[in-house]
């Protein structure tokens, strides 16, 4: 099963979710894990886990940029 763990830094996903993600590489799940470009996700892919730069606009309100990131999520499944 592909699991994809999406927060808006990798300081929130090695801090938090490190743990489950660890977990559930080892019983067998495809993990990814997405986030902007920090100095946390060159640690996480040491673990074997496979770790993503995702672009992504913070303060963003713009209904079009925000459907934009919607539709690069989905694409992250297949």
């Amino acid at each position: 099963m592909r699991i994809i763990l999406f927060a808006n830094t990798d300081w929130y996903l090695y801090n938090f979710l490190q743990a489950l993600a660890q977990a559930l590489h080892e019983r067998g799940d495809e993990v990814v894990l997405a986030s902007r470009d920090g100095r946390y996700g060159p640690s996480m892919q040491a673990m074997g886990i496979r770790w993503l730069r995702f672009p992504l606009a913070r303060r963003s309100l713009n209904p079009l940029v925000e459907i934009c990131t919607i539709l690069r999520l989905l694409k992250l499944y297949w």
